[in-house]
Parts: C-alpha cells; structure tokens; sequence
C-alpha cells in the first residue's frame, strides 16, 4: 500500500502509475494501472475489463459458439474438438490436433 493515507494498492505486475487516476474511484493521489484498462484493486490484484482476465489482464478472454458453417471450417465432426475450440479459440491451450 502506498498514498498519504495507505490507500493505493500496489501491483508489481502493473503497467504504470497513474497519477491522474481517471474513471476509478479509489483516492486523488493516483492508481496503478494494468494492461488493456485494467486496475490494481489490492495489492498484487489487477480487477480486469470484461474482455480480459489474467494477473496482469494480458490475456484476451477467449471463448465463442460454433454455428455450423464454423463447425465446417474446422473440418470435424467431433464433438470433444468443437467444444475444445468453442472454450479456446484463441488457442492459448493449444493441444488438439486437427485430423477430422
């Protein structure tokens, strides 16, 4: 914790320090900010957007609905490797192989 009166969490894994500290309502003298619009909220605990996740909100949230001209493009008719890639379809755990 840092500030006059110990109110600012400190993140390590933070991008910068905000001195500003816009759009959050934490005290005047500043935040620390995470990638991609994340906050430092407690102390080593970034609070992320909703389109990010991660220690440091670095990691795009990655998941989608496979309709069927998706399903098509990914060549398979396995159901296990349309739900692996519904969940990862950024890939971030890649570990399917795609053979039909």
């Amino acid at each position: 914790w840092m500030g006059s009166d110990c109110s600012i969490p400190i993140c390590a894994q933070a991008s910068y320090f905000d001195s500003l500290c816009d759009n959050v309502t934490m005290g005047v003298e500043g935040c620390f900010r995470c990638k991609n619009g994340g906050n430092c909220t407690a102390p080593d605990f970034c609070t992320c957007p909703p389109d990010w996740t991660g220690i440091d909100c670095g990691t795009p949230v990655c998941t989608i609905r496979a309709d069927a001209h998706m399903i098509e493009e990914l060549e398979t008719s396995d159901l296990q490797k349309v739900q692996q890639f519904e969940l990862d379809p950024c890939q971030t755990n890649k570990k399917t192989e795609w053979n039909g």
